[in-house]
């Protein structure tokens, strides 16, 4: 039952909105959203990382595509970043950020709480 109620999550979460690409290989789910993460977008953004990490222990997200987060964004990182922490082997990886992005994380005293690979 266990087994099949998670397939079940996954397929519908990787059919879930189609604000950003995902993907999943193996144990890992990619993210990859694009635009502004601001106010408006960031309980979506949440959410999809909430579901991911319902699915997976390590999470990529590329921001490559991504101009700007907002501290609400940030926020739900940081939510998931917890979740994962209560489990062995699990990683939420951050990368391809353009200096804006990561200049927001810098700002926010924030660059030292995640794994950022640029």
């Amino acid at each position: 039952i266990y087994v099949r109620v998670l397939r079940e999550l996954l397929e519908e979460f990787l059919q879930g909105k189609d604000l950003w690409k995902k993907s999943m290989k193996e144990n890992t789910v990619f993210l990859m959203p694009k635009g502004s993460i601001n106010m408006n977008v960031a309980p979506d953004f949440e959410d999809e990382l909430t579901a991911a990490a319902t699915v997976c222990n390590q999470i990529v997200v590329d921001f490559s595509d991504v101009d700007v987060i907002s501290s609400a964004g940030i926020k739900a990182l940081l939510l998931v970043q917890r979740i994962l922490d209560k489990r062995e082997g699990s990683m939420l990886k951050l990368k391809a950020m353009k200096p804006s992005v990561y200049e927001m994380f810098d700002d926010m005293g924030f660059v030292d709480l995640f794994e950022i690979d640029n």
